[in-house]
């Protein structure tokens, strides 16, 4: 569920992006540079377009299970550490 919802945030964003490139493309090649405004707007545009893409990155990272990693455990600590937790507890309650 949260990798569609990343995906859906994502999908306006490539047009968003592509846009306000172009934009600043069209005015690059006709040799006018942007107004400050508008090279602000482009900038705050494409700034919040990569902040999205990052947020929606991590939220689909964040729905994925962890990677497991093993490591060797004597059962014998892991059963009095597990106990003293439980002995624990039991007496607080």
């Amino acid at each position: 569920m949260a990798r569609q919802v990343a995906h859906e945030i994502k999908n306006p964003l490539t047009p968003i992006q592509l846009s306000a490139e172009h934009l600043r493309r069209v005015h690059a090649d006709r040799g006018a540079p942007l107004s400050p405004v508008l090279e602000g707007c482009v900038d705050s545009i494409l700034s919040q377009v990569r902040l999205l893409r990052q947020i929606a990155a991590e939220f689909s990272s964040f729905a994925s299970s962890p990677t497991p990693r093993p490591v060797e455990t004597r059962l014998a600590d892991l059963v009095a550490r597990s106990w003293s937790h439980i002995g624990r507890d039991c007496r607080h309650a």
